[in-house]
């Protein structure tokens, strides 16, 4: 937890993360080794059953998850089903 003792959203606690990182050394390895220890550090708790993974600029690993859908009800309406099944989920552009 935070040394203010709140908990801070996954987005904020990654670039937390990043900046600390930046400056403290012992962080950074903690954030390399075990994200989930580092980020709880900070106030920023995630579910356990989701992976995250941090590794230096320039490594030569690239991991992307995507995440599939549910088979819809009325498969002539998928279009329809992916944008319900999307609504209540952030979608954040992470590279272009």
């Amino acid at each position: 937890m935070s040394a203010d003792s709140r908990e801070i959203d996954f987005y904020q606690g990654v670039l937390l993360a990043i900046a600390r990182a930046w400056e403290d050394e012992r962080f950074r390895a903690l954030l390399l080794k075990d994200a989930h220890a580092a980020l709880g550090s900070i106030g920023c708790n995630m579910p356990e059953n989701v992976q995250l993974r941090f590794v230096e600029a320039g490594s030569d690993s690239t991991s992307i998850t995507l995440v599939l859908p549910p088979k819809p009800a009325d498969m002539n309406d998928g279009a329809v089903a992916l944008a319900q099944w999307g609504a209540d989920r952030p979608i954040k552009q992470i590279f272009c």
